[in-house]
């Protein structure tokens, strides 16, 4: 999922910091040709149907 970096909200703590996989992107967002970026940062939020524990099957 792309959404804004809300690193300092509850949403994030309550539903995504430490369950999820984020990745951060670097800079803002632009879109086509328009002229300004976002004006926020993002990340994106890869939601697995079980959790990842880093171990090698």
């Amino acid at each position: 999922m792309l959404i804004p970096a809300r690193t300092d909200t509850r949403w994030f703590h309550d539903y995504i910091y430490q369950k999820h996989e984020v990745r951060f992107i670097r800079g803002r967002l632009k879109f086509g040709d328009s002229k300004n970026p976002a004006p926020f940062p993002s990340m994106v939020v890869v939601f697995r149907s079980k959790p990842d524990t880093g171990d090698a099957d």
